[in-house]
């Protein structure tokens, strides 16, 4: 899943719900968007119908249940029976939804593990590569035994 885009889609969703009125009292002031069905339901999060633009002292009397919340008509509540469906992945899923409330269109590289990949040919170290390997080797070697002899040294001070 693209965390990058799900910042973005939230944002979206957001900005739409903080220019418009609460719907309890009437403010504009700190309006913000309270999801009716919970944001962990990936298929409502960021349907439009599912955000109720709520002052934040409404949205705290919701969430400390004084204020009753609209229903809203759920058809499905698994995202994942929604893909399996509409034959998508999450991915293309939240691409869509991005098109669909900013008017953009955007494409994503992202790597399949499905595929099958060829591995990587090694290339022969050159003869400078392998001396430079060699005396690192050596210097990690002597470290290792000049820390060793200090140990040595410390317990017997002791």
């Amino acid at each position: 899943m693209n965390k990058n885009l799900m910042k973005k889609l939230d944002q979206i969703i957001q900005e739409r719900a903080s220019k418009k009125r609460c719907y309890y009292c009437g403010t504009t002031k700190n309006v913000v968007g309270h999801h009716i069905i919970r944001r962990a339901n990936l298929l409502y999060r960021w349907d439009e119908k599912n955000i109720l633009p709520v002052c934040m002292c409404c949205h705290r009397k919701i969430h400390d249940g004084f204020l009753k919340e609209p229903e809203i008509i759920n058809n499905t509540n698994n995202i994942k029976d929604f893909l399996q469906d509409n034959i998508l992945t999450i991915d293309e899923f939240m691409i869509n939804k991005y098109q669909e409330l900013s008017g953009k269109k955007i494409t994503i590289n992202t790597k399949n593990k499905n595929l099958i990949h060829k591995p990587k040919i090694k290339r022969e170290k050159t003869e400078y590569e392998k001396n430079i390997l060699k005396k690192q080797k050596e210097l990690r070697k002597q470290k290792y035994l000049y820390l060793k002899n200090l140990e040595k040294v410390n317990k017997g001070k002791k």
